[in-house]
């Protein structure tokens, strides 16, 4: 491997959360000398707590699983006095963790987020938990869906070619894999920019079209270009980009999701 720098880094600092977490940055040639940095921070954090948490910033998904296995494996020593084991090691690439900055910074207290399309509130439980002081409403067609939303989260059923809030009500909004039912998509994206208000982040993460097959859909739903929703974001939205994202942290994109980041 080069010899090029490369860091560990365990712990992260970012508001709103107090106190602030300590953050090690380590560093260190690539190669065992980096896993070896690693494993040692690792231990320092926990020291004699084995639960204690600690959070790993890699450049990619596939440097985190195989850094994962290589301090599971227990080959580098252990990583606390349980041994060797990767219990409370979280593993973020460089995106991610962007991504949690940013939404950190997006759920200061009195800001609102809406989830477009939320059913029964998966994605909106999850930001609930992860960012307490938004304030986060779920919008859905079904009302049925909308009687599962968790608590602490406003709902309104309704369409999402004819969002039922006015312009800029929002901080930002996202829609998970609800896009692709929409009847008509360009009203759509367009009614999900004119409810957030400028300056706002809207996030869209949906199936991308070049790998339409790979699972069994209806015939009518929607899958998307890269282009495509670019190309809609951009009628009101001045910074559009788009990038393969996976669901889980540990695994690479395949291709097979998209993401749609927007600054309206």
């Amino acid at each position: 491997m080069p010899e090029r720098e490369a860091g560990t880094v365990s712990g992260v600092s970012c508001p709103p959360y107090d106190p602030p977490v300590p953050i090690t940055v380590v560093p260190t040639a690539y190669g065992r000398n980096a896993s070896q940095a690693l494993r040692d921070a690792v231990a320092r954090a926990k020291r004699s707590d084995v639960l204690a948490p600690v959070t790993v910033v890699v450049p990619t998904n596939s440097v985190g699983v195989s850094a994962r296995r290589r301090l599971a494996s227990g080959e580098l020593g252990a990583v606390s006095s349980a041994g060797r084991g990767v219990v409370g090691v979280n593993f973020l690439t460089v995106y991610r963790l962007a991504e949690l900055l940013g939404a950190a910074e997006l759920a200061a207290a009195g800001r609102r987020v809406l989830d477009v399309g939320c059913g029964k509130g998966r994605f909106a439980r999850v930001f609930q938990e992860q960012e307490p002081r938004a304030e986060l409403w779920g919008l859905d067609i079904s009302e049925e869906m909308l009687r599962y939303v968790p608590a602490g989260i406003h709902t309104h059923a309704g369409a999402m070619t004819e969002l039922p809030f006015e312009d800029g009500f929002f901080d930002g909004a996202y829609a998970t894999e609800s896009l692709e039912h929409a009847v008509e998509i360009a009203k759509a994206v367009s009614e999900i920019c004119r409810v957030v208000k400028p300056g706002g982040r809207i996030a869209i993460i949906d199936k991308n079209a070049e790998h339409w097959g790979r699972l069994h859909t209806p015939e009518w739903e929607k899958w998307f270009t890269r282009k495509e929703l670019e190309r809609l974001l951009r009628r009101d939205c001045r910074e559009v980009s788009s990038r393969f994202v996976s669901y889980w942290e540990d695994v690479e994109p395949d291709g097979l999701f998209l993401a749609w980041l927007a600054v309206k």
